[in-house]
């Protein structure tokens, strides 16, 4: 499985809204298997800043992802797939 890179709430929020697509479910059928609002989904979509950290679990969940931390690669380190949705 690709890994994705997300340096900013906003790259947060566009690389949720692709694994959502991909997994061709809409916002409300994610808000349904979260147990989240569609608004809430679509405001961690557009801008994940504010987001709190259960909100983003549950959304993790529904999309069946993990969260993974890492150190920030030295320069000239090559890293992961920073691709956009």
């Amino acid at each position: 499985m690709d890994k994705f890179i997300a340096t900013s709430p906003q790259q947060l929020g566009q690389i949720l809204r692709g694994f959502r697509k991909q997994t061709e479910l809409t916002q409300v059928a994610m808000a349904e298997q979260s147990g989240l609002l569609q608004k809430t989904i679509s405001s961690l979509e557009s801008d994940a800043s504010q987001t709190k950290v259960e909100t983003l679990y549950k959304a993790l969940a529904a999309l069946n992802l993990e969260l993974v931390l890492q150190a920030r690669p030295e320069s000239g380190d090559e890293t992961v797939n920073t691709a956009e949705w």
